[in-house]
């Protein structure tokens, strides 16, 4: 449930609280499910599913960073920019760029 919920819901910000209120269980509980079942923390998967989402749209969009970002939840592109280049090892422009040129 929760991770279907997260999927429907990457474009709005989401963390552990809202989670926690909107699937009627504690915080603990949210910390167990996750941590079982994806072997890492809530935000963790929070984060690899906007990447996933990101990567998605950069290759079969010609959206901009600031618009992937939003839609991803995450109004400062500048931040998700960041991110996207801690998780992907690129920056957004740079995947769009490497991987288009790989098709």
């Amino acid at each position: 449930a929760a991770a279907s919920y997260i999927a429907k819901n990457l474009d709005t910000p989401l963390d552990v609280a809202t989670l926690c209120e909107k699937l009627f269980v504690s915080k603990n509980r949210l910390y167990e499910v996750f941590d079982k079942g994806f072997g890492k923390t809530v935000n963790e998967y929070i984060w690899d599913e906007r990447i996933k989402r990101a990567k998605a749209l950069l290759l079969g969009t010609d959206m901009s960073t600031a618009d992937i970002s939003a839609s991803c939840g995450i109004d400062n592109s500048a931040y998700f920019a960041k991110i996207f280049k801690e998780k992907a090892g690129l920056s957004p422009a740079a995947f769009r760029k490497i991987k288009s040129a790989e098709k």
